[in-house]
């Protein structure tokens, strides 16, 4: 469902059918419907004894006034589910929770966040704003806030470059408005100012990125003034961390959790020899070095690209001194260069969807500029995956 809808009617309901079928029966068609856990107050309008049923073991208490039916392990769209029954009527998801819900953030929240028009305590796992008025859409099954208002609740609590990255998730699902993000920035609303700041340094590739080193990677990029490369691409069967294609520069970036083995140390080399086959020009950096040592790495980046640029410019110079034509801008000599010295086969490079264990990747194709030194012939083509 389309998490931009507007809201339809309310699903806490508690009509599950005749007076007359059997309670529990009833009870647990009304709790399927809102991942296994039903409030107090939708069983006394039930006419349910819920008291007898929790001595039983039919009920178990999660939350103050909500149940969950059957048993006490409730997954987390149950747990979501329970937190907007004890907000009460008119209660949504928001913040992280609300963000998480609608696939725009990877991390599955600890502490659920809602938001309400009532005067409700914070208990738990569950995290509770109060605000008079707010809208609301249905995704999922679950009452949640607009995309605008959740990413405002979010950049109250999270950091610069979480907010950064939920942005960029947006803009690439397509649901980034930027006109209703700014109607909801006000002068002393928390999160406004963070998000404004957001907002002015967004940068699209984040949503591309795997890992929080990879999200550091482009900040030391962004604090050098270097142009952001792409991130995990598929070359030749090897998923590359980061990539800039013209310059042929392949970036591996080690943490320390899958780098230390001797197997892994020699996949690594072995990587780097196949990029340097390739005619790329590999790279590596650590965590310590991304954290601790920015001026370094902002200076071997620089070198490295400066370097493949310079070799770029002097195989172009090359190729042009190996023509014979005396006028070497005529179509003559282009054809005679082309002739002379054919290009290498290209090794395929995909760009991996950022939700690739959710959704399945959408084949495309992007057309090239023909560099320099470039091993594509021009105007050739490369298969991209997930663009």
């Amino acid at each position: 469902m389309d998490p931009q809808r507007p809201d339809p009617e309310e699903l806490w309901r508690t009509a599950s059918g005749p007076r007359k079928e059997i309670d529990k029966v009833r009870v647990g068609r009304l709790a399927g419907r809102q991942f296994g856990v039903i409030a107090a107050r939708q069983l006394a309008e039930m006419g349910a004894s819920w008291a007898r049923w929790t001595a039983a073991g039919y009920l178990h208490l999660v939350l103050p006034g909500v149940y969950a039916v059957g048993h006490s392990r409730l997954a987390i769209d149950g747990r979501c589910a329970a937190a907007v029954l004890y907000a009460g009527p008119g209660a949504a998801l928001t913040a992280a929770t609300g963000l998480w819900w609608c696939s725009l953030l990877d991390a599955r929240p600890t502490t659920i966040d809602v938001i309400t028009p009532r005067r409700v305590q914070s208990v738990e796992f569950v995290a509770v704003r109060g605000r008079r008025t707010f809208d609301r859409i249905m995704h999922n099954g679950l009452p949640v806030t607009p995309i605008p208002r959740a990413l405002l609740d979010y950049s109250a609590t999270a950091t610069d470059r979480q907010v950064r990255h939920a942005l960029a998730n947006a803009d690439y699902r397509g649901v980034l408005d930027y006109h209703a993000i700014t109607a909801q920035l006000e002068r002393g609303t928390p999160g406004s100012a963070r998000l404004r700041k957001a907002l002015e340094r967004h940068e699209p590739q984040l949503a591309r990125t795997r890992s929080e080193l990879e999200r550091l990677f482009i900040e030391v990029c962004e604090e050098g003034g270097i142009e952001v490369p792409v991130f995990n691409v598929m070359l030749d069967g090897m998923l590359i961390d980061a990539l800039w294609i013209e310059e042929r520069v392949a970036v591996e970036l080690d943490g320390v959790e899958g780098h230390r083995s001797p197997a892994q140390l020699y996949a690594d080399t072995e990587r780097d020899r196949k990029l340097r086959r390739g005619a790329w020009t590999p790279v590596r950096y650590g965590t310590r070095q991304l954290r601790h040592h920015r001026p370094e790495v902002i200076a071997d980046v620089k070198a490295t690209l400066a370097a493949a640029r310079a070799a770029a410019r002097a195989a172009a110079r090359a190729r042009r001194a190996a023509c014979s034509c005396h006028n070497r801008r005529t179509s003559s000599c282009e054809s005679t260069l082309r002739a002379t010295i054919p290009p290498k086969p290209a090794a395929p490079i995909s760009i991996t969807s950022p939700c690739w264990y959710r959704h399945a990747p959408i084949a495309a194709e992007v057309v090239l500029g023909p560099a320099a030194d470039s091993t594509l012939p021009a105007g050739g083509t490369v298969p991209v995956m997930g663009v």
